[in-house]
């Protein structure tokens, strides 16, 4: 709805509205849709342009950051801040220029000043003064960033229905929508690592298990050589054991370098153009994959250490191989 439909009852409902305390923050801004066409997929996707009209406060409604070091990132008076992901599909970086078309098939170019940390839907976010010299128009907000205090879907939605009744706002895009979408993908993935998981676990449970008992099946006489020289039971059974939490520590090494690789490839290619995963692998990811092999290898030398207690010594040596 352009400002000038708006009538000054309608603009007092809406002001009255926006000094609720069930708004905390509230910016006015310019938001256009935009849109590019991919050529490698075919796709069309659509671009939010957001132009704050105060930059300083616009900064209490979207924090804008790198991913890589959380640096913060201040809208530049030249260049435009594009999210992570449509950097991605675009191959831009910084310093490149990019071409996207509005509604009426002009095309603008806008030149990448930095790239922020987003993980659903495209977004460029410029300053006043870049709008009027990317697209030659003069500026003029036409929407506003709300912030509510409170984030479950039911009270943007009562927030929302109070907003669209004053008349002075036509169309309301909720986040709230979008961070559903989001945890549906998210919840589908973790289910699907649970599962996952738990295979695994039951994989290295079986192995080490079968090639233990393999192993003392093996050496029965070896161990009641030692074990009648004087070998303590503790002993007798890291002597065995040994080369299970060797190969379990050489196994996790391993299991490090190619699961870093396999965890960026599925969260690079498992997402949408529209949305993204942190593809950042953090210490407790490590700390966690080595915690669950560690854990099964020492329950199975509890097993171990039981069974080699319970061998017979005597029937071992005068057994005839």
């Amino acid at each position: 709805m352009k400002p000038s439909d708006v009538t000054k009852k309608e603009e007092r409902k809406l002001t009255q509205i926006f000094k609720e305390k069930a708004i905390t923050q509230v910016n006015a801004v310019q938001y256009q849709q935009l849109s590019k066409h991919l050529k490698n997929s075919g796709s069309t996707e659509n671009v939010s342009l957001i132009a704050p009209k105060d930059t300083k406060t616009f900064r209490k409604s979207i924090n804008l950051r790198q991913r890589q070091d959380k640096k913060k990132l201040i809208l530049p008076q030249n260049g435009v801040i594009i999210s992570e992901k449509l950097a991605t599909i675009l191959n831009a970086k910084k310093g490149s220029t990019i071409s996207l078309k509005n509604s009426h098939g002009k095309i603008y170019h806008f030149k990448v000043s930095g790239i922020c940390e987003m993980y659903l839907g495209h977004y460029l976010f410029m300053s006043p003064r870049e709008y009027e010299k990317a697209t030659g128009k003069k500026y003029s907000a036409n929407a506003y960033l709300v912030t509510t205090k409170k984030h479950d879907p039911a009270y943007v939605n009562k927030v929302s229905r109070q907003l669209v009744k004053t008349a002075a706002i036509e169309t309301i895009v909720s986040n709230s929508s979008n961070r559903k979408l989001l945890g549906s993908f998210t919840g589908s993935l973790n289910e699907v690592i649970f599962i996952l998981i738990l295979i695994s676990g039951i994989l290295a449970l079986v192995v080490i298990y079968n090639l233990t008992n393999i192993n003392v099946a093996e050496r029965i006489r070896e161990l009641s050589t030692i074990k009648v020289l004087g070998f303590y039971d503790n002993e007798t059974t890291m002597y065995i054991y040994r080369e299970t939490i060797i190969l379990s520590l050489l196994g996790t090494l391993v299991g490090f370098g190619f699961g870093w690789w396999l965890h960026y490839f599925i969260i690079t290619s498992l997402p949408p153009d529209v949305a993204m995963f942190d593809p950042n692998m953090y210490p407790l990811n490590f700390v966690f994959s080595a915690l669950i092999p560690a854990l099964i290898t020492a329950a199975l030398a509890i097993v171990v250490h039981h069974k080699i207690k319970k061998i017979n010594m005597l029937d071992a040596l005068s057994s005839i191989d």
